[in-house]
């Protein structure tokens, strides 16, 4: 195995390996599967610790939303947290106790989310690669709805068809959802084409 391929297998182990579970979104009358946690920002700031039980659920969390009045709104919450105190990240079934909606926001059964601010991603179509890695699938369409303080302030769709049948696109396309997956940036803001790191991802392409 090359240095290339033994450092690239390193960052594979510590980030989303396996595909993972996605959020529900309700968004005019359809139901959708996001490719964005617009929660987490929420819960770094409040000090909540998650159980991670399965590989395929890394946040430990999975959540419904609802575009709803050009709002964007929590509208269900499924989690377990540990039930005694331990320094793990991985529990036993039985150090767990399930928790919903109510554990975040008592008395509330549909949540503004006023502290998202960002772009969600929602893949949509049939899908034409299946990549098992985080959200790195590549479907025939993505749609990406933009919000400032949980108001929705604009979307676009992106027709993906064109890449079936195309190798080299739909390889280099499911690398930018990985790169995303492990960094968690878009590989076009940090990585300029034709440099060195382009080379060094070509020994995985």
């Amino acid at each position: 195995m090359t240095i290339v391929k033994l450092i690239i297998n390193l960052l594979l182990k510590e980030s989303k390996m396996t595909a993972q579970r996605s959020d529900k979104l309700i968004y005019k009358g359809n139901e959708y599967e996001l490719a964005s946690e617009p929660l987490n920002v929420y819960l770094k700031g409040t000090g909540i610790r998650l159980a991670q039980i399965s590989t395929a659920c890394h946040r430990g969390y999975v959540a419904e939303w609802l575009v709803e009045d050009d709002k964007l709104f929590l509208t269900d919450f499924n989690a377990f947290i540990p039930n005694k105190d331990t320094d793990k990240n991985w529990v036993n079934k039985d150090e767990i106790e399930e928790v919903g909606l109510e554990y975040l926001f008592p008395n509330q059964d549909k949540v503004f989310a006023e502290w998202f601010s960002g772009v969600l991603r929602v893949p949509h179509g049939e899908m034409i690669r299946y990549v098992h890695q985080g959200y790195a699938s590549i479907y025939e369409k993505e749609l990406y709805l933009r919000f400032v303080n949980g108001k929705y302030v604009s979307y676009r769709e992106i027709d993906q068809a064109h890449l079936r049948g195309n190798e080299m696109a739909l390889k280099e396309k499911a690398m930018d959802g990985i790169w995303e997956a492990i960094f968690g940036v878009k590989r076009s803001k940090i990585e300029p084409k034709k440099n060195w790191f382009n080379k060094f991802l070509d020994n995985f392409r």
